[in-house]
């Protein structure tokens, strides 16, 4: 059988040396030396603005990984300031009920109490025991300064203190003992 060409393809205008397969055909498309030297500089330089393009891509999704950060970051310490704020208030309304139970014991009251310590609790405020234990600026305010056997030991609880997840929510208001020194003892020390 004998093959003819067919006038129409791509390749039927082209000779038979000049066959898109041919291995002179690749020499022919690639004239000089300095036409591949052209092309590899032209290849170097487009890889360079691949990867300066990929550099810019990536530093913009870090950014933007930076600020989904930043943004939770925010809206977590909003969301526990307003925490505290309103804890704040409810702990102080808990310290009215206390003074009212202690004035009536009223069951009712007492119930409603207890819950509101529960709540309270389940929230993580927790009541800062410092009756008899060391004056700390830390975590107390002293209110008034008394005469004592000890120096600088809390004699009297003015409003309990409270903290919320180990954090100060409010400082305790105290009454702080001072070491009276007598004047024959004074004198022996200068």
């Amino acid at each position: 059988m004998k093959k003819t060409s067919n006038p129409t393809s791509p390749t039927a205008s082209l000779g038979a040396s000049q066959q898109p397969n041919d291995d002179k055909n690749v020499g022919a498309i690639l004239k000089s030396p300095a036409e591949l030297e052209k092309l590899e500089k032209e290849i170097t330089a487009l890889t360079q603005q691949v990867d300066q393009y990929k550099n810019q891509a990536l530093r913009a999704l870090a950014d933007y990984q930076n600020l989904e950060r930043r943004m939770h970051s925010e809206r977590q310490t909003i969301i526990e300031q307003a925490n505290m704020y309103l804890l704040r208030e409810l702990v102080s309304m808990k310290e009215d009920m206390d003074k009212a139970e202690a004035f009536d014991k009223n069951p009712g009251l007492t119930l409603v109490l207890q819950k509101m310590v529960a709540l309270l609790n389940k929230f993580g405020v927790a009541e800062l025991t410092v009756m008899g234990k060391e004056f700390s600026p830390d975590t107390m305010e002293c209110i008034t300064v008394e005469a004592g056997k000890k120096d600088n030991i809390v004699t009297e609880v003015h409003e309990k203190g409270y903290t919320l997840h180990g954090k100060l929510l409010r400082p305790a208001r105290v009454t702080v003992s001072k070491l009276q020194v007598s004047q024959p003892e004074l004198a022996d020390k200068i």
